[in-house]
């Protein structure tokens, strides 16, 4: 059934506008195909892949403290063992990194949240590969990244709406951008510019439509890459 819903998904709110294009889905493998369709296109070594983390890469299903009481809020992050969101992710993620696709993660985290999350990507999920992001291409690192700061826009403005300022707390860490709530559509274009990286194609996954409409918002007139965003649903209530 969720197989079903997905295809349908797909069919139903895939949009294209200018160059930027958003799916919803409920599979990780279609975002894996389109990655495929992508490298064949333009090169995998010309195709960024971008990550959220949290009920994108990792989904914490289960916590409570001894006490028998369950861990909620922003605390379950730093204390709670997550799982991976789909059982081909470990595998799928690895094959395209050994294929020469550029891979990243890109999560609203702040710095509170480095150690818990390295923990979590690096540990062997029920014998499950690791999720790592190090490595080449990405072996600059960056302890502050400036991105701008956003507001909400007036009835009359095109997002995204700028405040004027940056904030330099986003950091970069062995192939994991910890954007601490920035606008996270700036905050890749930003990072890329400090990377120095220019990809054809890019492929953004993330749970919250928010965020893939604020990758949207930043790429959609960019003729010079292609986007493909991913509203991905399986762990969302």
């Amino acid at each position: 059934m969720k197989k079903l819903l997905s295809s349908l998904l797909l069919v139903l709110s895939f949009t294209s506008l200018g160059q930027s294009q958003v799916t919803t889905t409920l599979e990780m493998s279609d975002v894996f195909k389109t990655v495929d369709m992508l490298g064949e296109k333009y090169g995998q070594q010309n195709t960024l892949v971008v990550f959220d983390i949290d009920d994108t890469l990792l989904v914490i299903e289960h916590c409570q403290r001894p006490d028998g009481s369950w861990t909620r809020g922003i605390g379950k992050l730093f204390h709670c063992p997550s799982e991976h969101t789909e059982d081909i992710l470990a595998n799928e993620l690895r094959r395209i990194q050994e294929s020469g696709y550029s891979t990243i993660a890109l999560t609203a985290r702040g710095a509170s949240l480095i150690k818990p999350t390295k923990r979590e990507l690096a540990r062997r999920h029920f014998r499950k590969k690791t999720l790592i992001f190090k490595g080449k291409p990405h072996l600059k690192e960056f302890n502050s990244v400036s991105v701008p700061r956003t507001r909400r826009c007036k009835a009359d403005e095109i997002p995204p709406c700028l405040k004027g300022e940056d904030s330099d707390k986003p950091k970069f860490l062995e192939g994991v951008m910890y954007a601490n709530g920035t606008h996270k559509g700036l905050a890749l274009k930003r990072l890329l510019e400090e990377l120095g990286d220019t990809y054809s194609a890019i492929v953004f996954i993330d749970d919250r439509k928010k965020n893939t409409d604020d990758v949207h918002e930043v790429y959609k007139n960019q003729g010079s890459v292609e986007v493909h965003n991913f509203l991905y649903l399986r762990h969302r209530d």
